[in-house]
């Protein structure tokens, strides 16, 4: 697939019926309905706000075909794919492997592309947002959403946009901060919030990272 894909028009005509049958099982879901409205509030030029998923309707443009052929061509290179090879077979072994099903990948020294600052606009404090955030203007920061659910539930999400933390790899912050928050042992911040009645489940941690953001 990497080297030749036949990229079959029965093939795609499948694979869109797929992504269509996903699209429609998550439209009842109130977690896919919220990612969806951050993603219609944020920045027009930003890739962030683009369709995530896809249905039959967005994919049924005329030469799909050509355009996924075209994608290929210019992504589909040796110096941005990574490769992860797990098994029992020697370190040795392991590369052989390697060497043999993929280096016939081209390499087309892609540079990927990136995207400067955050997919969301911040407002001064001195001048905060007086109206309603609307799917025609991004959604400017600090900003409240009230969310109609599907299912009966009440749930309080808190989200703040940082910086890239791809590069940290190595200290993982977000991590500290998801252990700090989401543990729930006696003296957690959930442990007192059930003792007032207030909340029965926490949860913290990175929803999204990307090459040049995080939230």
């Amino acid at each position: 697939f990497f080297i030749a894909p036949l990229l079959d028009p029965a093939a795609l005509e499948q694979e869109r019926q797929a992504v269509d049958s996903e699209h429609a099982k998550n439209l009842q879901s109130d977690m896919w309905r919220v990612y969806q409205l951050t993603k219609s509030l944020s920045r027009p030029d930003h890739p962030y706000r683009k369709f995530g998923t896809g249905n039959a309707h967005s994919l049924s443009t005329d030469g799909i075909q050509a355009s996924l052929k075209t994608f290929y061509q210019n992504w589909y290179s040796a110096n941005i794919i990574k490769v992860c090879l797990l098994g029992k077979e020697s370190i040795q072994q392991l590369e052989q492997m390697a060497i043999q099903y993929f280096s016939d990948i081209p390499n087309h020294n892609v540079t990927l592309p990136t995207f400067q600052g955050t997919p969301f606009l911040h407002t001064p404090p001195s001048n905060p947002p007086s109206n309603p955030p609307s799917t025609t203007s991004p959604l400017l920061l600090p900003s409240i959403l009230q969310v109609v659910p599907v299912k009966q539930s009440k749930t309080l999400d808190l989200m703040f946009p940082l910086r890239e933390i791809e590069s940290l790899w190595h200290s993982k912050p977000t991590q500290y901060i998801s252990h700090l928050i989401g543990h729930e042992s006696q003296g957690s911040i959930l442990s007192l919030l059930k003792l007032k009645q207030w909340a029965f489940d926490l949860s913290a941690g990175e929803s999204r990272s990307c090459s040049d953001w995080s939230m």
